[in-house]
């Protein structure tokens, strides 16, 4: 999160990613919700790579935001 930067998802659409600064001001005081690491479809994907996609995500969040995510 050093930049802001897009990316195009393997399903074409286009993801953008805000610097670390504007997302710590934007979601100040919101609940912060976790999804997956990649945001790549879990259908077809084994166990392991699901969890892995879901708790690589939350630590990641936690660790933006410096408290437990729910």
């Amino acid at each position: 999160m050093d930049n802001e930067f897009e990316w195009t998802h393997e399903s074409g659409i286009i993801i953008k990613r805000l610097s670390k600064e504007n997302v710590l001001s934007l979601y100040n005081g919101h609940e912060i919700a976790s999804h997956t690491l990649t945001h790549t479809y879990l259908e077809g994907k084994s166990e392991a790579e699901i969890l892995f996609e879901l708790r690589e995500d939350k630590k990641n969040l936690e660790n933006l935001f410096n408290r437990e995510i729910k």
